[in-house]
């Protein structure tokens, strides 16, 4: 019994870091603090991938992940 709480903890905890990870690679695509980002997950973890993904639609995802912006050369 006690090994199936351990396991169970182990899972839940691996399903919350792959949570930080995801939100930490989001916010340094977008130019924002890795580290920031992954220990403000550690607290909310699904919560802080929201916000990412809210901040990332409203400042244009093709400016952020686009290795030539023509609109800055010109």
């Amino acid at each position: 019994m006690i090994l199936l709480q351990i396991g169970l903890v182990l899972t839940i905890y691996s399903i919350i870091n792959c949570f930080q990870f995801a939100a930490a690679i989001l916010a340094k695509q977008m130019g924002l603090s890795f580290w920031r980002w992954f220990w403000i997950s550690l607290v909310l973890p699904i919560v802080s991938m929201i916000i990412l993904l809210f901040l990332w639609d409203a400042k244009g995802q093709s400016e952020h992940l686009s290795p030539l912006n023509t609109n800055k050369l010109l």
